[in-house]
């Protein structure tokens, strides 16, 4: 399980957002090196607003993002209806949060409510099939 949070282009670091995407490549590089066999979990508060690259909406930031995800068969999992958004404002709702899932069984997704001072609502995400393991390289 990775969690990731990719800063939004607007409040971003100059580098950040790049540094960011690349550590996150890196990191999705290692675990299929290393652990072929284990499913991968990701928990993402992308700051995309967009699901894939054919959007309209979908600013070159954000594909750039959806880009990554497909790139390692991330299958992103998530409601679509309106009232499951994961962020919102006095003017805007969006949905920001996702789980990036590759061979795991999974089933149960919900946003609930925020958990402490957060501004995002809570996402959740019920993994089942084989019972989970804690691989460990030893070389």
């Amino acid at each position: 399980m990775v969690s990731l949070y990719v800063p939004p282009v607007q409040s971003a670091v100059e580098g950040s957002r790049q540094a960011t995407l690349k550590n996150f490549a890196t990191t999705l590089n290692y675990l299929r090196e290393q652990y072929q066999q284990a499913p991968t979990v990701v928990y993402a508060d992308l700051n995309a607003r967009c699901r894939s690259c054919d959007e309209q909406k979908c600013t070159p930031q954000d594909a750039e993002v959806m880009r990554l995800v497909t790139s390692y068969q991330l299958q992103l999992v998530y409601d679509d209806t309106p009232s499951s958004y994961t962020w919102s404002n006095c003017l805007h709702r969006s949905y920001l949060d996702f789980f990036l899932v590759r061979g795991a069984t999974h089933e149960n997704f919900a946003v609930t409510e925020k958990i402490g001072s957060s501004d995002h609502r809570a996402i959740e995400l019920t993994i089942t099939g084989a019972q989970p393991q804690i691989l460990r390289r030893t070389t």
